[in-house]
């Protein structure tokens, strides 16, 4: 598809991006819609690096969702989430991910796929009504092995569309110079992420795209290849323009409950962590093992919120939920403690007043601001 070009008006292309653009309208409104000027700026700037003359064609959506996901639709529109921004630990990385959707729009992969399964689920409610009609075994056997034939095929061209685009992501991050072995890092950590997961919950992290052993070893096999084509990263500039969110980001990602895959996550995001970023990790790391409370989490709380504190501009929260935790576990006087060093540090803080409620209780006195 050329930069700049539309379907003509009288293809069942032109149907659909007409119906695309009416979702479009929607997303605009959506409450989940990140509107910060300066991110939006930023990620904005990066597609139209990494699309080159396709960036007039595309417009960018950020979705405040907690999961690693970005969609590219055929008629311009693009979603990045936040959950895969703050999986990305630099601009080579999320590049890779950018270049990987621009891939699906250039080579038409959504249009494809949509005409596909439309003629296996027309072919399929033929064979359906044939095979009703005739009333015979044979002819349900047949319907049966032709679904699983159907199905395994469009399941098959959706992977082979998925390696056209991570060669196409590849390609175009490389060539700005981004160093080429940051694909596959960033595809090590979604597949530990999602080898941790419970099996027993529906969800796991991928809302598309799911990580596999083939498309790490791909990638890394290609970055050997490129191993010298670049040097550059992103990660000051990444980091800069991301920063701002990052907190707001690991709460989100607590509200999924996958707890197994937010440890890995965690300690994956703390091996390049300083400053306040370090501080927010310990901290939710103190979160979620309060929440969570299997064997032995109450004194992983405990820890991690110290851990925390002994990192300069920590959050002062992280006091007020280490009282929470000592309440918990009925400890009182150390949670009175932590509460009055939270309304020290924050004596305006919106909570105050429950605060003081709990403080009340845990020293018997009337009046707990004292």
């Amino acid at each position: 598809m050329a930069p700049g070009e539309r379907p003509a008006e009288d293809t069942d292309e032109a149907g659909l991006w007409l119906a695309l653009d009416q979702a479009e309208l929607s997303l605009q409104r959506s409450p989940l819609l990140v509107r910060d000027p300066a991110l939006n700026a930023y990620v904005r700037k990066l597609v139209c690096d990494i699309a080159g003359d396709y960036c007039k064609d595309i417009r960018v959506y950020v979705i405040r969702r907690p999961y690693f996901n970005a969609s590219m639709a055929p008629n311009g529109v693009m979603q990045v989430w936040t959950g895969a921004l703050l999986r990305s630990e630099n601009e080579a990385q999320i590049g890779f991910v950018l270049g990987h959707e621009i891939g699906h729009f250039t080579h038409q992969h959504s249009i494809k796929q949509w005409r596909r399964a439309k003629d296996i689920m027309n072919a399929l409610s033929l064979l359906q009504l044939v095979a009703a009609r005739s009333g015979t075994q044979d002819a349900s056997d047949i319907f049966d092995v032709t679904q699983l034939v159907a199905y395994a095929s469009l399941y098959k061209y959706g992977r082979d569309a998925e390696r056209e685009s991570d060669t196409e992501g590849f390609d175009r991050a490389v060539r700005l110079g981004y160093r080429a072995d940051q694909g596959a890092l960033l595809w090590q950590g979604l597949l530990a992420e999602d080898n941790a997961r419970d099996r027993t919950k529906p969800s796991g992290i991928f809302a598309t795209h799911p990580a596999t052993e083939e498309r790490m070893t791909t990638l890394r096999e290609a970055a050997e290849a490129f191993r010298d084509a670049g040097t550059r990263t992103g990660e000051a500039e990444f980091r800069a323009a991301t920063a701002p969110f990052f907190a707001a980001w690991l709460e989100d990602e607590m509200g999924r409950r996958h707890y197994p895959q937010t440890i890995v996550l965690l300690d994956r995001l703390q091996q390049r962590a300083s400053g306040a970023h370090l501080a927010w990790i310990e901290y939710y790391r103190g979160e979620l093992f309060r929440k969570r409370r299997a064997g032995g989490d109450d004194k992983r709380a405990i820890d991690a919120y110290r851990a925390a504190m002994r990192v300069p501009g920590y959050p002062p929260i992280a006091h007020r939920d280490l009282g929470f935790m000592y309440r918990t576990i009925q400890m009182p006087e150390q949670a009175a403690a932590e509460w009055r060093e939270y309304l020290r540090q924050v004596p305006d803080a919106a909570d105050r007043a429950t605060v003081e409620h709990y403080l009340a209780q845990a020293t018997g006195a009337d009046h707990a601001n004292r």
